[in-house]
């Protein structure tokens, strides 16, 4: 497979996005998040807990305190683009579920 192709199967694969859940055990505080690429961001968690470098500044504080171990991943919902959806409108519905989400944990 040439550079050319690769890039084309990379463009027409499914994609997925979803609703994350990163958790502190320690603490028990968590973080809710959507992504258009969900397992990207699985990835790049899981490369960023191998580096011992925090996920994001928003938890860069805990990240330090109570150590990369403390932190896990968790999809919680996926959704696949559908191929006449653009990337706006595969946004906008990702927003949309990730309030859902939101209001499902508030009850709970």
């Amino acid at each position: 497979m040439d550079k050319k192709e690769m890039k084309m199967a990379y463009r027409e694969r499914e994609q997925i996005g979803g609703i994350y859940k990163i958790s502190n055990t320690k603490s028990g505080t968590f973080w809710l998040d959507y992504a258009q690429d969900v397992l990207k961001v699985e990835n790049r968690f899981e490369f960023m807990k191998k580096m011992n470098q925090p996920f994001s500044l928003i938890i860069a504080a805990e990240w330090k305190a109570d150590g990369k171990d403390a932190f896990s991943f968790k999809i919680i919902e996926t959704m696949k683009k559908k191929p006449e959806q653009s990337e706006n409108e595969f946004k906008k519905d990702l927003i949309e579920l990730l309030e859902l989400k939101k209001e499902e944990l508030a009850q709970n």
